[in-house]
């Protein structure tokens, strides 16, 4: 499997710091409270492997909110969290946390959207500086939000064949709620392969 080097994924974070970082400018302005994003690693792992390495850290269920990107390199993006997590946040954001400390109850159509434009603003800022710096171009479907079992998000079928994700650990910080949750990018060998070597031009000294 194609590796990435210390200073390839070094390089690799910080471009995905600062595209998170524009996210949580574009959600402090629409919340109009400051929000804290943060990725704190990167890590390249099978995509028949990915169900294994997130289930034990998310849970048995997770909320992801899935767009597909296509053009120089293309990427199945989702933003993840574990359900009640996922719920926190969203319930934070907008404001309507249980005020009378009854557990959250399942999402519902405004916990949906709400969690939707949240997984749109996060993909899509991260995908744009993520292109900007490699001097790509993409274009992105419409976000889906997918509710399930981490087999069921991922697929354990025979279509992951030859696929590769990078998941990456994302810290939401607002008012008092903090929400680990985690990015996705499923990439073929091809994509992979054009990545590496767009990043690779971004280390000091690289040809």
């Amino acid at each position: 499997m194609i590796a990435f080097n210390d200073f390839e994924r070094d390089a690799l974070s910080e471009v995905f710091n600062i595209g998170v970082g524009h996210a949580a400018a574009t959600l402090s302005l629409m919340l109009g409270e400051p929000i804290q994003l943060a990725v704190p690693t990167v890590r390249l792992i099978a995509r028949h492997a990915a169900s294994a390495a997130l289930a034990p850290m998310a849970g048995s269920r997770v909320c992801a909110v899935r767009q597909r990107f296509s053009g120089e390199i293309t990427a199945d993006a989702l933003l993840i969290f574990p359900e009640s997590n996922g719920l926190e946040l969203v319930r934070a954001m907008v404001r309507q946390m249980d005020g009378d400390g009854l557990a959250l109850s399942a999402f519902g159509e405004m916990e949906q959207e709400a969690v939707s434009e949240i997984g749109n603003i996060v993909l899509n800022a991260v995908m744009s500086t993520l292109c900007d710096m490699l001097g790509a171009s993409f274009f992105g479907s419409l976000p889906e939000l997918q509710i399930g079992s981490c087999d069921a998000i991922f697929g354990t079928g025979g279509d992951g064949a030859g696929q590769c994700m990078l998941m990456l650990h994302i810290s939401f910080g607002i008012e008092r709620v903090e929400v680990r949750g985690f990015l996705a990018f499923i990439l073929d060998l091809p994509a992979l392969d054009i990545l590496k070597k767009s990043v690779a031009r971004l280390v000091p000294g690289s040809a």
